[in-house]
């Protein structure tokens, strides 16, 4: 009786954690939208694929007056249908330094970031962003 419920608690174990690899796995794709600051708003797109070892790739691109901003992600975090990125870029000499955070809603991913300097960690920028999932 005891080997039973062994067996059962390791096997609703494993469906747990297959189920969440499952769920994480959800986000992985190209996400295209916007963004909107306090001061300025434009394009946004992010991509997402799952890595060896339960790790992710993560790249993010903004527009700003029209211009393309490309960043160097240095943080990506996935859990269930959350993601926390932070990623730094160069603007007009300026290092700065992006931290967003946002979930998967039905085929879309939503959220908020803060804008540091990273020369003082004053804050720069807030606002939100959305990104809808681009099909193959």
């Amino acid at each position: 009786m005891l080997a039973c419920m062994v067996r059962a608690i390791a096997a609703l174990a494993a469906l747990a954690a297959f189920s969440s690899c499952a769920l994480a796995a959800d986000l992985a794709g190209r996400y295209k939208g916007d963004w909107t600051g306090s001061a300025a708003n434009g394009g946004f797109s992010i991509s997402l694929e799952a890595a060896a070892g339960g790790a992710w790739k993560c790249e993010v691109t903004f527009t700003l007056a029209d211009a393309e901003v490309k960043t160097k992600v240095t943080m990506v975090r996935v859990e269930g249908a959350e993601i926390e990125a932070r990623y730094e870029f160069d603007l007009g000499g300026n290092k700065l330094q992006s931290t967003l955070k946002g979930r998967l809603v039905e085929n879309r991913l939503e959220g908020k970031y803060q804008t540091i300097a990273l020369a003082n960690n004053s804050p720069v920028d807030e606002g939100e962003w959305k990104a809808t999932r681009a099909t193959p």
